[in-house]
């Protein structure tokens, strides 16, 4: 079947996948996430979008899906630099899964941006947390020098969540799709594959857990893991806080990332970047500070939560 030619793209996905996703409407203002099901699921916790429903123009990655988002973000240039960039990026991008001979769909984000999209079954018969490593080992295969920011290059994403193929952004225009690839089922690199298993295999020998807040959990650490604070402000100062209560805890540097790459997906819907959950995992190692529970009440009653301080 041809992408071009499929009308309805969350449909089409459930039906080959038989995996129930995220959805989102998002025009001006980001709605509740929903639980989309395929018409023929009978579970009432996920919601099937009919003509009468308005039908969102943004849905999750799927667990067998790697979308690669091409961006400039380099200020006060000029558009032919911009275009310039994008076009040594995405041309990089493209030579690159010619050479690994694998199977992808480019499109025009609606945007400014461009959007590879590609699908690895293999990639379900791991967890979550491994199946997300395994999709980076793999990005890096791809997209190596290209993930870091630079003046004469766009920038190479992974989104937690992607606009809906030919539907209509927030601003309007409608994804569109560029070109197909066909090189056949996707199999994993081979590099990816053997970089994933060595650190997977590393992390055996990483020490273990030691607990040292005698499993008493404060109520600002509560209230911070709960879905309540999804629709609150100050969420880098709650990763700070919860990785140094992790610290504290014992965790290892890579459980604490683990913990917290969890937390971002499941109650923060992936607000935060993986650069932003390291890059906080690695300062809160490095310092010997203790973050107290004056800390954590001073920012519960910066964002109006008074009712879970600590006493």
């Amino acid at each position: 079947m041809e992408l071009s030619k499929i009308e309805n793209f969350l449909e089409y996905y459930y039906k080959k996948y038989k995996t129930p996703f995220r959805v989102q409407t998002f025009r001006k203002e980001p709605r509740k996430w929903i639980n989309y099901r395929g018409e023929d699921c009978k579970d009432d916790d996920w919601v099937y979008y009919s003509n009468a429903n308005q039908a969102p123009n943004h849905r999750e990655v799927l667990p067998a899906e790697i979308v690669l988002d091409i961006d400039y973000h380099v200020k006060d240039v000029s558009k032919e630099k911009e275009k310039q960039a994008l076009s040594i990026t995405l041309e990089a991008i493209k030579e690159k899964l010619e050479e690994l001979k694998l199977t992808y769909s480019l499109w025009n984000s609606g945007g400014n941006g461009y959007h590879f999209h590609l699908f690895f079954d293999d990639l379900r018969l791991f967890n979550k947390f491994d199946r997300e490593n395994l999709k980076h080992s793999i990005v890096k295969k791809i997209a190596y020098g290209y993930l870091t920011h630079h003046e004469d290059r766009a920038h190479v994403d992974l989104p937690h969540m992607i606009q809906v193929e030919n539907r209509f952004s927030r601003k309007h225009k409608k994804k569109t799709l560029i070109s197909f690839v066909n090189n056949g089922k996707n199999e994993i690199p081979d590099g990816a594959l053997i970089k994933f298993t060595v650190d997977k295999e590393l992390e055996k020998y990483r020490p273990p857990r030691i607990l040292t807040n005698n499993g008493e959990t404060p109520n600002s650490i509560k209230f911070f893991q709960s879905n309540d604070f999804q629709s609150k402000d100050g969420k880098k100062r709650a990763l700070f806080v919860l990785a140094s209560w992790y610290k504290e805890e014992g965790y290892t540097p890579n459980l604490v990332y683990q913990k917290l790459y969890e937390w971002n997906e499941y109650t923060l819907r992936g607000y935060l970047s993986r650069i932003q959950i390291n890059s906080t995992v690695n300062t809160v190692f490095k310092s010997r500070k203790r973050v107290t529970s004056r800390y954590r009440n001073d920012l519960l009653k910066s964002i109006g939560a008074t009712d879970f301080l600590d006493t």
